[in-house]
Order: C-alpha cells, then sequence, then structure tokens
C-alpha cells in the first residue's frame, strides 16, 4: 500500500511541470526561428509552492523501498 501518495499533489506538480516546459519550449522556439520574444511572455514556474510536499513524498517512498512507484494515479 502506498500510504506516501498525494494524488492530487502528484497530479499537480505533473500539469504544471508540463505547461511549464509547453511554455519555455515555444519561447525557444521563438528565438530559434529569429524572433526575440519578451520574457515577461514565459511564465513562472509555480512548482515551488508545492516543492516541500513533493520532496516529503519522495523521501517517504525511498524509505519504504518503493522510489520507482509512479506518482500517476
Amino acid at each position: 500500500m502506498i500510504e506516501w501518495l498525494h494524488k492530487e499533489i502528484a497530479e499537480q506538480w505533473r500539469k504544471e511541470g508540463k505547461r511549464y516546459a509547453g511554455d519555455v519550449n515555444a519561447f525557444v522556439r521563438k528565438m530559434l526561428q529569429g524572433e526575440q520574444p519578451n520574457e515577461s511572455e514565459l511564465a513562472d514556474d509555480s512548482r515551488h509552492a508545492i516543492s516541500a510536499k513533493v520532496m516529503k513524498m519522495v523521501k517517504q517512498a525511498n524509505l519504504q523501498g518503493t522510489p520507482n512507484a509512479r506518482l500517476k494515479s
């Protein structure tokens, strides 16, 4: 049983990570096409607000011997 997994936090982490990566990729793509995008178009990665909770889940997974368990629901 994976008692350490908080599915909502894990889902939020993945969702925000995908959004931020997509924004960064779009920004870089514009630069590679010769455009000079404004850095203000690149929204911050807001995962810092939940990073301590994610680290706690990772530590608990390691303690329970389940570091390779998928955080997906």
